[in-house]
């Protein structure tokens, strides 16, 4: 019998959508997120959010390679309201500290003008 073989994509989708344990890099360091975890220990708010709210903070904690355990994205839901996902400040300075100076540079004169207008 042939055994049935997934992609690492399928094998993490199947994780999160199964409320199995997710686990990917952050800076060399592995975080790992589940339901549980989030819903007990990183949910701010007084409101109860549901199983596609945490999927999409899994999801995009994963692909933007946030932790949220340093305080770098926090899921936050009061009352019947949208459950709302808040990258900190921390994690976009942590960001431009990877980026070469020159690109730092121009972003600041870009947002500059921006601020300008």
């Amino acid at each position: 019998m042939e055994e049935n073989k997934l992609t690492k994509q399928e094998n993490d989708t199947l994780a999160i959508f199964g409320k199995g344990k997710t686990i990917y890099q952050v800076a060399g360091n592995d975080v790992a997120l589940s339901f549980d975890i989030v819903r007990n220990y990183l949910t701010k708010g007084s409101g109860q959010v549901s199983d596609q709210d945490i999927v999409q903070f899994i999801s995009i904690c994963k692909f933007n390679q946030l932790n949220p355990f340093l305080n770098e994205a926090f899921l936050v839901k009061f009352g019947q309201q949208p459950a709302q996902m808040i990258v900190s400040k921390e994690a976009f300075l942590n960001e431009l500290t990877q980026v070469n100076s020159t690109k730092v540079s121009r972003l600041v004169s870009y947002l500059s003008e921006i601020i300008k207008l």
